[in-house]
């Protein structure tokens, strides 16, 4: 195919990688790819035996980690629960987390999580967590920190204390899922004891 050398380079250009790895068998996340500027959507091209999926770094890839119950061990806890009366707070917290965020700690959706915890200072809400469904249980855990109250463990002792209640209840694996590219949030996955295991790249529509 005399066009091929031409498209191979116009495509690895497009996705910014290296045309000598452009038919690397399997698939492929690229983020930020200079032909996705301003775009933000995914993109997906096959290539024989090779696929690449574009999207801006917000939508991944999502790091998955998975806890067994028998692998758990708590370290320090802290939170309550939600209740009605944390409305206001809560939108406070979104307003300084920014929507992105508060979308990949798993809020910003319809209807709010049902199991959702949180831990509060002299600010407002510090740390707000929540347990979405995985596997018909709520065992996906999700993050938001406010950006003056990180780097205190906050998100640790929350998550502690929402995967001790979820362990009690009988669930057996829990699911953690960040960016691959927020390392705070791995790092609190890592201290928690989950291993990963996949990734994924999320479309949202309007």
């Amino acid at each position: 195919m005399r066009f091929q050398a031409f498209v191979d380079r116009a495509v690895a250009d497009a996705f910014g990688i290296d045309v000598d790895a452009l038919h690397q068998p399997g698939l492929r996340t690229v983020t930020d790819a200079p032909m996705l500027d301003g775009y933000r959507g995914v993109y997906v091209l096959r290539l024989g035996d090779t696929v690449l999926v574009g999207a801006p770094s917000g939508l991944g890839p999502s790091w998955h980690g998975y806890l067994h119950r028998d692998d758990f061990e708590p370290g320090a806890a802290e939170g309550r629960r939600v209740s009605d009366g944390d409305a206001a707070a809560i939108a406070a917290l979104e307003a300084s987390v920014g929507t992105d965020a508060f979308h990949e700690g798993g809020f910003g959706h319809d209807p709010f999580p049902e199991v959702a915890w949180l831990i509060e200072d002299d600010h407002g809400i510090a740390a707000l967590g929540n347990m979405t469904d995985f596997a018909g249980a709520a065992a996906d855990v999700g993050l938001v920190t406010r950006p003056d109250a990180r780097r205190r463990g906050l998100a640790t002792r929350l998550a502690t204390a929402m995967l001790a209640a979820c362990f009690a209840s009988g669930v057996e694996v829990a699911r953690y899922r960040a960016l691959t590219t927020n390392a705070a949030s791995l790092a609190v996955a890592t201290k928690l004891g989950f291993a990963g295991y996949g990734e994924n790249v999320a479309v949202r529509f309007p």
